[in-house]
């Protein structure tokens, strides 16, 4: 997701906890992308035992 002009990433988040996407997930770039404040959120659902990054 490198430079697609993300800006916040709740729709993103929930995707990911809301199916099984963080047992597969092995890298996820969001460079160039101005999330902001949003940030947070996605740092929370990353710390998921599941997730595999």
């Amino acid at each position: 997701l490198y430079d697609c002009g993300i800006t916040d990433v709740s729709s993103l988040t929930q995707s990911l906890t809301n199916t099984k996407a963080l047992q597969f997930l092995k890298e996820l770039d969001l460079r160039k992308n101005k999330i902001g404040d949003s940030k947070q959120q996605l740092i929370d659902v990353l710390r998921d035992s599941n997730c595999k990054l």
